[in-house]
């Protein structure tokens, strides 16, 4: 029982921090911060979320050409397929 409890705030708290890690994304792209970028993704940050403005992130680093969080996230998008 306490074994099932654990794994289910373990998967609560993964999802929280994935969350948490999709909200920054989108300033870390506007702020054109590839190691945050790559920081975020990897705490599962959402790459498909859209900008508030509702434009895609990708869109947003592709407008600045930004190369390197283009490709960042492209392969995160590619990897959640």
């Amino acid at each position: 029982h306490d074994a099932a409890k654990s794994a289910v705030t373990f998967r609560e708290m993964r999802s929280r921090i994935a969350e948490e890690s999709t909200f920054k994304l989108y300033n870390a792209v506007r702020r054109g911060d590839v190691k945050a970028v790559r920081a975020l993704l990897s705490k599962g940050a959402d790459a498909s979320v859209p900008a508030p403005d509702g434009s895609s992130l990708l869109s947003i680093a592709e407008a600045a050409g930004i190369q390197a969080i283009c490709d960042e996230l492209r392969s995160a998008d590619n990897s959640q397929d």
